[in-house]
């Protein structure tokens, strides 16, 4: 499995596509759309866009799980917002709708989101697939996810603006 980012100010076009992406024998490249708030399945032999499917608000980070059954995607409520943008401007961020997404690859559908802290960015999954570490930016923290509880079991302060988390 192959993910990206894609945070592109023009909105994608939307196309009805089927519910389940068409088999294909090459490895799907999964790319969030941060304007559109959904994810593009792209056959990477041919570069067709597979399906496209409805995530949340402004999904961002994405990760597999260790064993390539789920799609793991950060999503937000906050406003999109460049760095000289006077904040004052902006309309309130929806902090329900901040979690991690958790995407299921054989059904192509979202099956639930986790608790991730605020304004979730960027995140990492550990090895064993039993954790998930999110920078909350605006927060200055990393909040770290049990999976299976579905819970944030803790935070830690970092310092300003943390934006990107890596395990190793």
């Amino acid at each position: 499995l192959l993910a990206g980012c894609n945070s592109s100010p023009k909105a994608p076009e939307q196309v009805a596509q089927p519910a389940k992406p068409a088999e294909t024998s090459e490895p799907r490249i999964y790319v969030t759309n941060e304007v559109g708030g959904d994810l593009s399945i792209v056959d990477s032999g041919n570069y067709n866009v597979l399906a496209t499917v409805p995530l949340g608000k402004r999904p961002r980070g994405i990760h597999a799980s260790p064993d390539h059954k789920f799609i793991y995607v950060a999503l937000s409520g906050s406003p999109i917002a460049g760095p000289d943008v006077d904040e004052s401007t902006l309309p309130p961020p929806d902090k329900s709708a901040d979690g991690i997404g958790v995407f299921e690859v054989a059904t192509n559908e979202v099956l639930k989101m986790l608790p991730a802290g605020s304004d979730p960015e960027n995140f990492d999954v550990s090895p064993d697939g039993k954790r998930i570490y999110v920078s909350n930016e605006d927060e200055a923290a990393v909040s770290i996810i049990d999976i299976d509880a579905g819970k944030i079991v803790k935070t830690l302060k970092m310092g300003a603006q943390p934006e990107g988390v890596k395990v190793t």
